[in-house]
């Protein structure tokens, strides 16, 4: 029979599931709070932006495209001086192949009468300090704020993430796969990446290194066990484990995993990690 302590703690919890094994021969006898294992990461990353189309490479590009050619022209008809800050854009243009600069002045290339049509933008690396977590479990990256089961569409507000030395000895699978830069798949990292900063896309690391830190979710282990003394577990949502529970959703991808990992380490509910 399952514990009278946990019963009277997850009460509506063992009401609701308890029967949901029943023709399979199982009965529920445990409800645990179990914390599992993440990571908090953070890596510099080098990536390519799309630059925003600026007003003033436009006056220039459409003057120089109107006949207006050498430079004290160009300033002139701006009303600039020909050794103002801004001429800087010049070189700008120039660098990115919008236009070309002989004796006779400046030309509009190719590309630049694309980008006054739209149909060129400019692409430009930049360094970014790229925040994300990863499922020590499941050995993959994760989004807090997406489900785990990416294929529910529920409504979801996220999950709460806790600092794992903080837990003063709670129920927590052991940590064993921190991530290192040996063992990233590239382009799993790159969509991990462009799906977090839409407007830029994965160029490259910058270096090897990453900060680590342990996080935690906390999760409800439903523990059942069969007469042959055979056990199921399944991990599911509570109050705990997101900003806004809706009710005690099955984690599928997380059972699995849970399962694995107990199979692999029986006595984990007796002595913990």
């Amino acid at each position: 029979m399952i514990n009278k302590v946990i019963k009277q703690k997850h009460q509506k919890v063992f009401n609701t599931f308890k029967n949901d094994k029943k023709t399979e021969g199982f009965e529920l006898v445990e409800i645990h709070e179990i914390f599992l294992p993440f990571y908090y990461c953070k890596q510099s990353i080098v990536a390519e932006k799309t630059v925003t189309e600026d007003r003033f490479s436009n006056i220039i590009l459409n003057t120089i495209k109107a006949g207006i050619t050498s430079h004290a022209e160009i300033c002139d008809f701006l009303g600039v001086k020909e050794d103002d800050f801004v001429t800087m854009q010049f070189h700008y243009l120039l660098k990115n192949g919008l236009i070309t600069e002989d004796n006779q002045g400046y030309s509009i290339t190719r590309n630049g009468v694309n980008f006054l049509n739209k149909k060129y933008t400019i692409q430009q690396l930049e360094v970014v300090d790229f925040e994300y977590y990863f499922n020590d479990l499941t050995q993959s990256y994760f989004d807090p704020s997406q489900r785990i089961d990416s294929e529910v569409k529920k409504s979801f507000s996220g999950y709460k993430i806790l600092q794992s030395h903080k837990l003063n000895g709670a129920l927590q699978i052991a940590y064993k796969n921190r991530p290192s830069f040996n063992n990233i798949k590239q382009t799993d990292f790159a969509v991990l990446f462009n799906k977090q900063h839409a407007s830029m896309s994965f160029y490259d690391f910058e270096n090897q290194d990453i900060e680590t830190h342990k996080r935690s979710i906390v999760f409800l282990c439903l523990e059942y066990v069969r007469a042959d003394n055979h056990k199921e577990y399944e991990v599911r949502q509570f109050k705990k484990t997101v900003k806004k529970s809706n009710g005690y959703t099955l984690e599928k991808t997380l059972t699995k995993a849970v399962n694995t990992y107990l199979k692999q380490n029986p006595e984990f509910f007796i002595h913990g990690n």
